[in-house]
C-alpha cells in the first residue's frame, strides 16, 4: 500500500513539471512599417507616428516587428507559433489580406465616400490562440 501511495505522488508531482515549455516573448512595442510611413506601439497601446494613410484603390503593405524594451527584435515572438492579427473596425472601407506571418496588405475599399476607420493589431500566439501582445488600435485614414 505505501509504494502504491509512493507512485502516486511522484505521478502527479512529476506531471506538474514542463521540462519542455516555451518561453514567452517579451514584447515592449510593435513597429509597423506601413508604405513608407512607421507606427509604433507601446505595450500600453500609446501610439507614436500614424495616422496611417491608405489612398484607394491601391494597397499600403504593411508589416511588423515586435521588440522587446531593448529595442530589438524579439526572437520568440518571430518563432513559427506566432502571427501579426490585423482586424478592420470597418471592413467597407478597409481590409487586411494577409501575405505572411508578420505582413500584408491594407486596402481602401472603393465605395461612396473615404474617411477614417481603426485596426486593432495583435501579436497572436497560433498554438496557444491567444493574443501575447495587443490588441491595440490605430487609426487609419483611407482617400
Amino acid at each position: 500500500m505505501r509504494f502504491s501511495t509512493f507512485a502516486l505522488i511522484a505521478l502527479v508531482a512529476a506531471s506538474g513539471c514542463k521540462k519542455d515549455e516555451e518561453p514567452e516573448p517579451e514584447v515592449a512595442s510593435v513597429v509597423l512599417t506601413v508604405g513608407t510611413a512607421t507606427v509604433t506601439i507601446s505595450s500600453t497601446g500609446a501610439v507614436t507616428g500614424g495616422p496611417i494613410t491608405v489612398t484607394r484603390p491601391n494597397q499600403a503593405s504593411i508589416s511588423a516587428s515586435f521588440r522587446k524594451a531593448d529595442g530589438t527584435q524579439d526572437p520568440v515572438a518571430h518563432g513559427s507559433q506566432f502571427e501579426l492579427q490585423v482586424t478592420s473596425a470597418n471592413t467597407g472601407l478597409l481590409t487586411f489580406t494577409r501575405t505572411g506571418a508578420f505582413a500584408g496588405t491594407l486596402t481602401g475599399v472603393t465605395g461612396p465616400a473615404a474617411g477614417s476607420t481603426t485596426i486593432a493589431v495583435s501579436l497572436f500566439h497560433t498554438v496557444e490562440m491567444h493574443a501575447d501582445f495587443g490588441p491595440f488600435n490605430v487609426t487609419v485614414n483611407v482617400q
